[in-house]
C-alpha cells in the first residue's frame, strides 16, 4: 500500500494549489457543490447501482437454467431432454464449471478447484496486465495522469477478486466503505484546514494528532470488516502525514463542497470504483463464477444421493445387503452429511 500512495502522492502534484483553484472557479457549481463533487458522487452511485444489476443479473440468469432444465425433466420421453437435463434424470449430473475450465484449464483432469483457481489467477492475471501496460504504450496513457492511476485499481483487484461473485461483492463493498471513511475525514481536516501544518499554524498539528487517535481508535474498535479497518487506517495514515508535513506539497480538496478531481483523494475514490469494477468483471466473465451457482449443483447431487442411500436403506431393512453393501452405505451416508454441510455453509 506504501508504494500505490507514493504514486498518489505525486498524483495531487499534478496541479498546484493555484491551478486548482482556478479550475475550480472555472466549473460550474449546482446546489453549493462543485463540478468534482457531483462527478465523485455521481461515480460512486453509479457504481453501487451496476454492482446491484451485475448480482441480479448473474441470479437470474443462473436461476432461469436451472428452472430450464428442472421443466425439462418433467418430460417422460428421454430424448426430448437437453444433454444437462439427461444427466440430471438419470442421476449423473456432475457440476458444470463452464467452458473454459472445462477445455482450457482441463477441470476433468486437473480437478474442478485447480481449474477454478486457475481460471481465476488468468482472469485477475489479464486485468493487471492492461494496467501494466498503461505505463508503457503511449496509446495507453489516457489511462494515466487522471484523477486516479491504475496501480491502486490492481491494489483494489488484489485485496477484493474472490471464488465467488458474493464474496467479491462483500470484499468490495469494505473495501470501499474503509476508503470512503478516510477520505470522508481527510475532507474533514482540510475543510478546517486548507493547507494543514503549513509551519506556524500549531493549531493544526494539535488538530492532526487528535482526529488521527480518535479515527484510529473508533476504526480498530467498532464493528468493521477486516478488510474496511486495513484501507481506512492505511489511507488515513498517508493522509495525516501530508497534513503534518510543512514540506508536502501535495493538494487536496477543501471539503466536500470543493472537490477537484485532480486532488490526491480523489486519486483514491476513483481508483476504488475502477478496481472493484474490475473485480466484478472478473467474477462475471467470461463464465459467472457464484456460489448459487455451485450451491444448486451440490443441491441436486445431495438429492440424488439421498434418494439413492433410501434405497440402499430399504434393501438392508429387508436384509438384501452383506457385509460389504452395509459398509459401503454408510460411507455413502457420510459423504451425504458432508455434502450437506457444504450446502448449508
Amino acid at each position: 500500500m506504501s508504494n500505490v500512495t507514493s504514486v498518489l502522492h505525486k498524483v495531487g502534484r499534478f496541479h498546484t494549489q493555484e491551478e486548482i483553484d482556478a479550475r475550480l472557479d472555472s466549473s460550474w457549481r449546482w446546489l453549493g457543490l462543485s463540478e468534482g463533487s457531483w462527478v465523485l458522487l455521481g461515480s460512486c452511485i453509479g457504481g453501487v447501482l451496476l454492482s446491484f444489476l451485475a448480482i441480479l443479473t448473474a441470479v437470474e440468469m443462473r436461476t432461469a437454467r436451472v428452472r430450464a432444465v428442472d421443466d425439462e425433466s418433467e418430460d417422460e420421453d428421454p430424448k426430448l431432454l437437453s444433454p444437462r437435463g439427461l444427466q440430471i434424470a438419470r442421476g449423473t449430473h456432475a457440476p458444470d464449471p463452464g467452458y473454459f475450465q472445462r477445455a482450457v484449464f482441463c477441470a476433468n483432469r486437473y480437478g474442478n478447484n485447480f481449474a477454478l483457481n486457475t481460471d481465476l489467477a488468468v482472469r485477475g492475471a489479464v486485468v493487471c496486465v492492461f494496467c501494466g501496460a498503461t505505463f508503457v504504450f503511449p496509446w495507453l496513457y489516457c489511462w494515466q495522469f487522471r484523477s486516479w492511476d491504475m496501480s491502486y485499481v490492481v491494489v483494489m483487484l488484489a485485496f477484493t477478486l474472490w471464488k465467488d461473485l458474493g464474496s467479491t461483492v462483500a470484499l468490495a463493498w469494505s473495501g470501499f466503505g474503509g476508503t470512503m471513511l478516510a477520505v470522508a475525514n481527510c475532507w474533514l481536516m482540510f475543510g478546517l484546514y486548507p493547507h494543514g501544518f503549513d509551519g506556524d499554524n500549531h493549531d493544526a498539528v494539535r488538530f492532526g494528532w487528535v482526529d488521527f487517535l480518535v479515527f484510529s481508535w473508533l476504526v480498530i474498535n467498532l464493528d468493521f470488516a477486516t478488510n474496511a479497518k486495513m484501507f481506512a487506517l492505511s489511507w488515513q495514515a498517508y493522509f495525516t502525514m501530508c497534513f503534518l508535513n510543512p514540506q508536502d506539497a501535495t493538494v487536496f480538496s477543501e471539503g466536500f463542497s470543493n472537490i477537484s478531481l485532480t486532488c490526491a483523494e480523489s486519486a483514491a475514490v476513483m481508483g476504488s470504483i475502477l478496481g472493484i469494477a474490475a473485480a466484478l468483471l472478473c467474477s462475471l466473465f467470461p463464465t459467472t463464477i457464484s456460489a448459487l451457482g455451485m450451491a444448486q449443483d451440490l443441491a441436486v447431487q445431495i438429492a440424488w444421493s439421498h434418494g439413492e442411500l433410501l434405497v440402499q436403506l430399504a434393501d438392508h431393512g429387508t436384509a438384501k445387503q452383506g457385509q460389504q453393501e452395509t459398509t459401503t452405505f454408510f460411507a455413502e451416508l457420510k459423504q451425504l452429511r458432508k455434502q450437506t454441510l457444504q450446502l448449508e455453509a
